[in-house]
């Protein structure tokens, strides 16, 4: 056989080789797309096989990964997420579906349960607004205030910005790349990211601030705040805000306490529905707010400050208010996330009823333990909560300081902290702005600016309180 027949027959057989191959990875794809879609259907589309089928890719492992690409499997994921888009209806079906008791289909449920509510609304006016700001942040030009973003915006911001772990769990998903090929879900990929990095900037400037006024801080929520951000319906917001005028004269409807340690600020207070004890890391809504940092050198006693002052400086130095500080946030956090405190705290509506219609009562205590102990039926306003736990914490910081005394070689009483709220009177009574008035009269608080970038960015509509 000569060289050039046995050429020949070489390339022959490799092509057969080749077509052989082709052949056969094609059939396995097929018996591979045909598996993945088998009792599936798209005309009409049924939810629990949108649930089946996702449960299947999201199953696949790297060997089959190239398979992905088979017609059949681009058509119904691209199909399936059309359906999915804004479907009310889909997301309804979700929470109330028999799948929910199967253990494996749970997180693909919650992934969708949170995709088909988040794409009901559109972002790309939000997104534009966002990257309008970002540019001028970055020339350092003036923001008019018609492009800063309303408070309602920031709602929305930060409602897309809890997609990004939604996201993350579909990067492990070997179909994500196929997700990005369908349009709609790229664009809100993008949103999501840009809003998000907006976001980050906010929480890491306010961070910053939060250094510089560091300490123990009220936050004083207003009406007019609330209506744009907590999405008050314009009757329920004018209901409230009437009757907190009429009977307190107060826009203040909700405090705070905002406590940071060497990494975070967290907020503390008694919130939700129902409403009961909640510490988590402060959220940048919160800082749409008008704060007032809370004195401590103002709880020295007066008639004995200059005493006071000098056994504390010869305690703990000539940065003795500083070192004061650092023991006073310590404890604060150590109290704070103790949650067995607070487990059976609640704050009913008439227990918040109460303290508006006994605004003006003003009954007395019927011992000074009830300045100081919650109720034991746990029932407790935000006001109550916020003024026990300070006296808690004061109470704290001179055992600390008692401590500290007597293991130094100091002789005599031990230097102490006063708070100015008085037995008389009965803390459940107390609302907000009454609170506000009590420490405004002793110079215990002193008001916090807004964050500068915050400030800059967003129209702030917070009222200052009436003090």
């Amino acid at each position: 056989m000569t060289i050039q027949k046995s050429l020949h027959l070489f390339i022959l057989f490799y092509f057969m080789h080749l077509s052989s191959l082709h052949s056969k990875e094609f059939n396995a794809a097929n018996k591979f797309a045909n598996h993945l879609v088998e009792n599936l259907s798209v005309d009409p589309i049924y939810p629990e096989d949108i649930i089946k089928f996702f449960y299947r890719v999201q199953t696949i492992d790297e060997t089959n990964k190239n398979y992905l690409d088979h017609t059949n499997i681009k058509s119904l994921t691209h199909s399936y997420l059309n359906y999915v888009w804004g479907n009310k209806k889909f997301n309804k079906w979700l929470q109330y579906s028999e799948l929910n008791n199967i253990d494996e289909f749970k997180q693909i449920i919650d992934v969708f349960i949170q995709l088909s509510h988040k794409t009901q609304f559109s972002y790309a006016p939000l997104e534009h607004k966002v990257l309008n700001i970002l540019s001028k942040l970055k020339s350092q030009d003036l923001i008019p205030h018609k492009e800063k973003l309303k408070i309602s915006d920031m709602r929305t911001a930060m409602s897309l910005k809890n997609l990004n772990p939604i996201f993350e769990e579909l990067k492990k998903w070997q179909i994500y790349e196929l997700l990005l090929e369908h349009q709609s879900f790229k664009d809100l990929v993008k949103q999501t990211k840009n809003i998000s990095y907006f976001l980050n900037i906010l929480s890491n400037e306010a961070r910053k601030h939060d250094q510089i006024y560091n300490g123990l801080s009220i936050i004083s929520y207003d009406f007019s705040t609330d209506f744009s951000y907590r999405n008050l319906t314009k009757a329920k917001y004018l209901f409230l805000k009437s009757l907190y005028s009429v009977l307190v004269n107060s826009n203040s409807e909700h405090i705070s306490i905002s406590i940071q340690d060497k990494n975070n600020t967290y907020e503390s207070h008694m919130w939700g529905k129902p409403s009961r004890y909640s510490i988590n890391q402060r959220p940048i809504s919160s800082y749409f707010y008008h704060s007032y940092q809370l004195k401590l050198t103002s709880l020295i006693p007066a008639e004995s400050k200059n005493m006071i002052v000098k056994k504390l400086q010869l305690l703990y130095g000539s940065q003795w208010n500083q070192t004061l500080n650092k023991i006073f946030k310590d404890i604060a956090i150590d109290y704070f996330f103790k949650q067995e405190h607070f487990k059976d705290l609640h704050n009913p509506q008439f227990r918040r009823f109460q303290s508006i219609v006994g605004y003006n009562i003003k009954p007395t205590q019927k011992s000074q333990d009830e300045l100081k102990e919650f109720s034991r039926s746990g029932k407790t306003t935000c006001s109550e909560f916020v003024a026990k736990a300070i006296v808690h914490l004061i109470d704290f910081l001179n055992e600390a300081i008692k401590s500290d005394w007597s293991s130094s070689s100091q002789k005599g009483q031990a230097p102490y902290l006063e708070f100015p709220i008085k037995d008389t009177y009965k803390l459940k009574r107390m609302t907000p702005q009454k609170y506000f008035n009590t420490l405004h009269k002793n110079h215990l608080i002193e008001h916090i600016p807004f964050v500068p970038i915050i400030e800059q960015t967003i129209q702030l509509k917070a009222q200052r309180l009436k003090l």
